[in-house]
């Protein structure tokens, strides 16, 4: 993983190394007060999360070769965690958020049609603690959810880093579509998008400027649930 600060707190009142800053396990609170966190899988959750991905989106790729990118680089999988509070007791799984960290070769070649979502080449995959050239976006299931979650893989990265990056996916869903359609995210032209389509996010300066503000809580590297 990228370098991981392990500090308890960071609140969002001192701005000196915000952007730059990289969180272990961020985490903040979602408007229902619930606590949500990210947090890298163990085996068994990364299996168990990826059928939920499966169940909502579709095969985006053999677990065999979902757990060979995952291991090449954690930035890969994340899983969404909600409690009570900041204390993370009794956290439950409420989403998953999934990508392929890409070198500036995998991006060529996402570019030019010879990156395989469900087979990426590993020579295209940033190694860990490279920094990624961009984001292959493979699935994200994280209901109501889903913008904390991506503004937390952001802190992971961090932000001076992710904003910048491309993060490019294929729609596989109905309600993805709808939803790109929907998104003020969305880089490409909605009205011509369809299922199979590729499609680039583009964060608009409203989410980059909540991304910054938000407060967040690092996690410990000793918790354990």
């Amino acid at each position: 993983m990228l370098r991981p600060e392990k500090t308890d707190e960071f609140s969002s009142g001192s701005q000196l190394s915000k952007i730059g800053k990289q969180f272990f396990e961020p985490g903040t609170y979602a408007r229902d007060g619930s606590f949500v966190f990210v947090r890298n899988p163990t085996d068994e959750q990364l299996s168990e999360t990826y059928e939920m991905l499966r169940a909502a989106i579709g095969w985006i790729a053999p677990l065999p070769v979902v757990k060979s990118v995952y291991a090449h680089n954690p930035l890969a999988w994340w899983i969404l965690w909600r409690a009570e509070d900041a204390s993370r007791h009794a956290a439950r799984i409420a989403g998953v958020a999934a990508y392929v960290p890409l070198n500036e070769t995998g991006l060529a070649a996402l570019r030019t049609g010879r990156f395989d979502g469900r087979d990426p080449d590993l020579a295209f995959v940033a190694a860990r603690n490279e920094e990624p050239a961009a984001l292959y976006l493979w699935g994200l299931v994280a209901h109501g959810l889903s913008d904390l979650a991506g503004k937390l893989v952001g802190h992971v990265i961090g932000l001076d880093l992710y904003e910048t990056l491309p993060m490019i996916g294929t729609i596989a869903t109905e309600e993805g579509l709808a939803a790109l359609r929907r998104s003020s995210k969305s880089a490409t032209d909605a009205a011509k998008l369809m299922i199979g389509s590729p499609f680039e996010i583009k964060l608009p300066p409203k989410h980059i400027a909540h991304q910054r503000e938000m407060r967040v809580w690092e996690g410990k590297a000793h918790a354990f649930f």
